[in-house]
């Protein structure tokens, strides 16, 4: 015959060892300052007061490949915007409107989708306003679409600086717009990896007034492309010499955009030189 309280003592014995188990795997764990619950949340400030999503965004923006533009401008002549960039196939140009180029440095399914988006606001413009948009406009367009995406929960800033050239009636004009959505005006600008060397490169080798005095528009356009071909050499890149990809836009009346957009592509350093001057030359 079974005895009753054995009974009762087995089965309180399992009750106690399996509460014992399931309390061992919900133990409570105290996280630091720098815990990884912050990497998930955009909307939530961490202990010390950042926001780690839109920083690993301005991150992610680091790993494209280094470009730089500058706005080339003077009394007598008419102003004159570069892009140069390494020849690589990630490196995409997006025209946004007939007077407007974008380059997204980073992820390039997040420049990409920026690109579609603006379009369609752009598009939107001149239908609701029967005019296109000035390259401020845009250029807050592009800033806007970044610091939404850091406010919906769920989603996640875009890995992606986007550098928006445009054409203003007899000018040219140069935005660039992080991860976080804040808009900048610039006369000259970097992004992607080699970002701080070519700045730093700049600051030492040409100087702003230079750029506002409009003196030797050749040969500064040919050291940022130099300065560019040396960010991209340090990175320790394997194979051939690297090349570049040089963009120009100018304003010009009658042209599609009231604008005139040259590209020279797969220039090496031998011939940078005597390309700036030949794309100078053609600016009408």
């Amino acid at each position: 015959m079974i005895n009753p309280y054995a009974s009762i003592v087995a089965l309180c014995s399992l009750w106690v060892v399996a509460e014992c188990a399931h309390s061992a795997r919900r133990r409570t764990v105290f996280r630091t300052v720098e815990d990884t619950r912050y990497d998930r949340s955009i909307t939530t400030f961490s202990a010390d007061g950042r926001l780690r999503q839109v920083e690993y965004g301005m991150e992610a923006s680091r790993r494209g490949n280094t470009i730089a533009a500058v706005k080339l401008s003077s009394e007598t002549e008419k102003d004159c915007c570069f892009l140069i960039m390494p020849k690589t196939q990630d490196a995409v140009v997006h025209r946004i409107d007939a007077h407007v180029l974008m380059v997204a440095t980073g992820y390039m399914g997040d420049g990409r989708f920026l690109a579609s988006h603006i379009r369609q606001k752009c598009r939107n413009h001149r239908l609701q306003f029967g005019e296109a948009p000035t390259v401020k406009q845009v250029a807050q367009m592009v800033g806007a679409v970044q610091h939404l995406l850091t406010l919906i929960p769920g989603a996640r800033p875009l890995g992606c600086v986007a550098t928006v050239v445009g054409v203003e009636g007899t000018n040219t004009r140069l935005f660039q717009s992080g991860p976080g959505g804040v808009v900048e005006e610039y006369t000259f600008c970097t992004a992607g990896r080699g970002h701080e060397s070519v700045l730093l490169k700049f600051e030492q080798e040409a100087s702003q007034e230079t750029l506002e005095k409009g003196s030797s528009w050749a040969d500064v356009a040919t050291k940022i492309g130099n300065m560019v071909l040396d960010s991209y050499r340090e990175e320790g890149k394997s194979g051939d010499e690297p090349e570049l990809d040089i963009w120009t836009m100018s304003p010009c009346q009658g042209r599609r955009g009231s604008c005139h957009i040259q590209c020279a592509k797969s220039v090496s350093s031998s011939r940078l030189s005597s390309l700036v001057e030949e794309l100078l030359n053609n600016i009408i």
